[in-house]
């Protein structure tokens, strides 16, 4: 256990006959931003609320530097929670809701002082102290309930969807806030949301939960470009979910029949035999779009069809489109404004490589 900040050992809970979370097992280290990522009901709150005290597991133990905290409630754990709506004291001001946490554990005046300016300067608060949280903006408010919780100097910090009521430029700002904050103070942060966005761009390692299970936990990078499962493929980005019957794999290479076309895709986590049927994601901004009369060489390992284009849509800067390879048989792409021009009906050729095309 040694080397690890928190260990997750075999945790369950259950709501009468729902089971909210399934023996849920994990290692996380110091210094990492952790994000739980699913849709509404997967788990992702339940097991924050168990790292906080809020909730208690049915079964499982839950280890903060080697101790056992699976029955101590919040205040006996070094371990603080940033809420949704942040939770400020409306009667308070910005210092004394900074404040708040180290007078409960009765810290010296002049140390609750110090520790306020210090936190002020830091986030780039000390001109706001003496406001009221009714007086500040949204991304002030969210500055303000991460100083409270970073106050008493926690192991670990727990973030329940904090940016959700922010509106999405504003939202985009404080992500990278928030990231640069995590960095520079080294803390822990466990980070639930919904939105696969802001897990991609906060995160060191993201958790995918589904119906209280882990369906992948790996680096955003990871996730994206090989999913594990069809959940993850369809739940982080856009993507083709292909499907057909496996004829061979050797060592990275892997080929199956798609209705009638080949194609030539990387193994994926699980062990597939030749026969079965299989399921392969491709992102769309990885297929390449040409000109029928374009002239190209391929290499084996590459996937090249005709096909047309059809159902263009403007983007700014991109297009998304279909392109129609057969009857029922379409691929979702995405085409960059300075190759051709995306016009219903044109022909095409579809070129992409075996490592895009990755069987989940």
């Amino acid at each position: 256990m040694s080397g690890h900040l928190l260990q997750l050992d075999g945790l369950r809970k259950t709501f009468g006959r729902t089971v909210a979370v399934d023996h849920l097992d994990m290692m996380i280290e110091a210094g990492e931003f952790v994000t739980f990522l699913g849709p509404s009901g997967c788990g992702k709150t339940t097991t924050l609320r168990m790292l906080g005290g809020f909730e208690t597991p049915d079964e499982g133990r839950i280890l903060l530097n080697g101790e056992d905290v699976t029955h101590l409630p919040p205040e006996r754990r070094n371990v603080n929670m940033v809420f949704q709506d942040y939770a400020l004291f409306p009667h308070l001001t910005v210092r004394r809701n900074i404040a708040f946490g180290l007078e409960l554990r009765r810290m010296a005046a002049g140390d609750i002082d110090a520790r306020v300016r210090e936190l002020a300067e830091f986030l780039e608060l000390g001109s706001l102290l003496e406001r009221f949280p009714d007086q500040l903006s949204g991304g002030q408010r969210q500055r303000v309930a991460l100083a409270r919780a970073l106050a008493p100097d926690p192991a670990l910090l727990l973030l329940d969807e904090p940016l959700a009521a922010l509106d999405a430029k504003l939202r985009g700002q404080v992500q990278q806030e928030l990231k640069s904050i995590q960095r520079r103070t080294g803390k822990t942060f466990f980070f639930v949301t919904h939105d696969q966005d802001e897990a991609m761009t906060m995160s060191d390692r993201i958790v995918v939960m589904n119906a209280g299970r882990v369906e992948q936990d790996g680096t955003p990078e990871e996730l994206y470009d090989r999913p594990a499962s069809r959940f993850v493929a369809g739940f982080i980005g856009e993507t083709n979910l292909i499907e057909g019957r496996l004829k061979s794999v050797e060592g990275d290479r892997a080929v199956f029949d798609w209705d009638g076309l080949t194609l030539v895709a990387r193994p994926g986590h699980k062990l597939h035999t030749p026969g079965e049927m299989v399921s392969a994601s491709l992102r769309p901004e990885h297929v390449e779009i040409r000109t029928t009369d374009t002239d190209t060489d391929g290499s084996p390992d590459e996937n090249r069809f005709e096909g047309r284009l059809v159902d263009p849509v403007f983007k700014g800067s991109r297009t998304v489109a279909r392109v129609e390879l057969a009857p029922d048989r379409q691929l979702l792409v995405h085409i960059d404004r300075r190759s051709i021009l995306p016009v219903d009906g044109t022909p095409v050729r579809v070129t992409f490589s075996s490592r895009h095309l990755s069987l989940i």
